[in-house]
């Protein structure tokens, strides 16, 4: 944009007034917000009010400016407005940005993409188009020149990025304890401060010699006019940055009290995901963290007498370690090398080319929703991606409006993917929202157990309520053929563990229909408010859940004279009257009845007694 200072537009006609005015801080805001609209053909900035005007037609207007010291007038330039992705020079560009990104330009012009504060360190520096002078002068930047490092044999050119010397990584540690300037005087550490040029040779001595001061006198001491400790350790760590000497880097920050702006997130992060942390140096007391914490009162902990008091890197380490912990808690439990091995296994591969493919899109979606809607994972502990995939398909054969109409998953865009995924996993509220609406649009009873046992789905207090009902069955509870004896569970684990939960979704993973892993989880709620309601009924024998289901069922049919009696009994309601939960807990007072009656003699129980108290509300 020509830039044209105390002149603006003295608009003779209606087509020359703006489109639009803004506010902008900047004249510079103005500008970006002129490029930003495509139709927009220069801006007027008023310094005074900070407002920006911006005109579509000044075609004619040109010549007909006036002067105004307080506005600044910011004309399109005719033919650089057109975007990056078009143009007849498209194909172009696209080509070059590949060939950025792979790394190589030509055969002679090699390309490396990295971090300007990462490459700065080890690059040659002619000079930087966007420094401004007045702002950094050049001499702030002569520390990171290296040495050039040219080919003789070429005419003042470098063969490669690879051909320029790069500084050298120094591992030499430093012994702050047992150092040559602990013997010196505070004047002959001044001097040796003041009289020694600092260079890659001399920085760890440079360390150690300001120690010493900071040691007699702490930041604030001075080493000569205006020019304390504070100043020379802030010096010395931008030249260890430079040379990157990671152990002057550490030692410096730690006497300086540095500390990292996101720690207190990363603790708060490792806390809410049910991990205790502790702060201390191996084999001293340690600080135990089980709450969210303000940065400061991390800070005390950190450079407190024991730690800092008795180390004065692991102040600073024990910062690195945190954040790298919180950082593989949140992004990489596993490497991607794993994560593709298992794709493309004989497993998911071997039967489903598609899978490999999906998973990854569902993967992808879950880690997005899990961060922007938490919500929706309420009540799912093991998130199983193939069941997950499975509910997507039975939620797009129920969102067909035509029954002849054939839709893969495989056809969909990824957004329509991510969408279904949304709607599988707001079954709850999905169905909460509908229970007004027309009823056509309701899941029913049978696709609502088909999605929750997709899902992975169970109330909420469903593993408590487990182990209260393993609490009362000393047989043990089976299911899919796998015991989970009473002993030693209960004297190994705690109801509310991650362990225990884990070992009832193993149990539950064994069941191969997802509306049928739903009765189950059905049955043990029933259980569980019918000993609840009344604590001095026991199992005897063993619970076994799929025979109270079969039992459960084939009562349905003896009543209903159902034919496809499953499918019927998935039909029904979760009620006591008039659905499934009447039949589970009459099927569940006979088998507590018959199992009393067994064992009458050896027990010493009243039957009716049993019966008495054993009421249903």
């Amino acid at each position: 944009m020509s830039v044209k200072k105390g002149w603006q537009f003295q608009c003779s006609n209606t087509t020359c007034l703006p489109f639009a005015t803004v506010s902008a801080s900047r004249i510079l805001k103005c500008q970006a917000t002129c490029l930003a609209y495509e139709h927009c053909q220069a801006a007027s900035f008023y310094q005074s009010t900070s407002n920006c005007q911006m005109f579509a037609y000044i075609q004619n207007q040109l010549d007909n400016m006036v002067a105004n010291v307080d506005v600044t007038t910011l004309i399109v330039i005719t033919g650089t407005r057109t975007p990056p992705g078009y143009g007849p020079q498209k194909s172009e560009l696209l080509e070059l940005l590949t060939q950025i990104r792979q790394g190589k330009i030509s055969s002679s012009i090699c390309v490396r993409l990295e971090r300007l504060q990462t490459a700065i360190s080890s690059a040659c520096i002619e000079h930087l188009d966007f420094l401004n002078t007045s702002i950094c002068p050049p001499t702030d930047w002569e520390s990171v020149a290296v040495a050039e490092y040219r080919n003789t044999n070429d005419t003042g050119h470098y063969k490669s990025l690879t051909d320029v010397a790069k500084t050298p990584v120094l591992s030499e540690d430093i012994d702050y304890n047992d150092n040559k300037f602990k013997t010196f005087s505070q004047s002959e550490l001044r001097d040796y401060i003041c009289d020694t040029d600092i260079s890659i040779v001399s920085l760890k001595d440079h360390t150690l010699a300001t120690y010493e001061l900071y040691k007699n006198g702490g930041l604030d001491w001075m080493i000569k006019e205006n020019y304390r400790v504070r100043n020379h350790l802030e010096h010395l760590m931008k030249e260890a940055g430079t040379y990157q000497n990671w152990a002057v880097i550490r030692f410096v920050s730690s006497l300086l009290h540095k500390m990292v702006d996101s720690l207190a997130p990363a603790v708060t992060n490792l806390l809410v995901r049910g991990k205790i942390v502790t702060m201390g140096i191996f084999g001293h007391e340690e600080t135990v963290i089980d709450k969210p914490m303000r940065p400061n009162e991390i800070f005390k902990i950190l450079y407190s007498e024991n730690i800092f008091g008795r180390s004065i890197f692991h102040a600073v380490l024990l910062q690195e370690l945190l954040i790298n912990i919180a950082v593989f808690m949140n992004t990489y439990p596993m490497r991607p090398n794993e994560i593709f091995k298992i794709l493309y296994s004989e497993n998911i591969f071997g039967r489903s080319i598609f899978h490999a493919v999906l998973l990854q899109e569902l993967l992808i979606n879950i880690a997005v929703f899990m961060n922007t809607y938490p919500q929706l994972f309420n009540g799912i502990l093991k998130i199983r991606l193939g069941w997950i995939l499975e509910a997507i398909k039975l939620e797009l054969e129920h969102l067909k409006t035509d029954p002849d109409e054939t839709v893969t998953l495989n056809i969909l865009s990824p957004n329509s993917i991510k969408q279904l995924l949304d709607y599988v996993l707001s079954t709850d509220s999905q169905q909460s929202t509908q229970q007004g609406g027309d009823s056509s649009e309701q899941r029913s009873a049978f696709q609502k157990r088909q999605m929750d046992g997709a899902v992975s789905r169970v109330p909420s207090n469903f593993y408590e309520h487990v182990w209260s009902i393993l609490e009362r069955t000393p047989g043990g509870i089976k299911l899919c053929n796998i015991l989970l004896p009473q002993q030693p569970t209960l004297s190994d684990m705690t109801d509310y563990e991650l362990n225990f939960s884990l070992k009832i979704e193993e149990m539950l993973s064994r069941v191969a229909d997802p509306a049928y892993r739903c009765l189950v989880v059905e049955m043990f709620e029933a259980i569980n408010v019918l000993l609840k309601r009344n604590p001095e009924l026991r199992f005897i024998q063993t619970l076994d859940v799929n025979y109270l289901i079969d039992e459960a069922v084939k009562l349905f049919q003896h009543q209903t004279n159902s034919k496809e009696s499953y499918q019927d009994f998935y039909n029904l309601p979760i009620s006591l009257v008039g659905g499934s939960t009447g039949y589970m807990i009459r099927v569940i007072i006979n088998y507590l009845f018959n199992a009393t009656i067994q064992k009458s003699d050896t027990n010493d129980l009243n039957i009716n007694t049993n019966i008495d108290v054993c009421k249903i509300s």
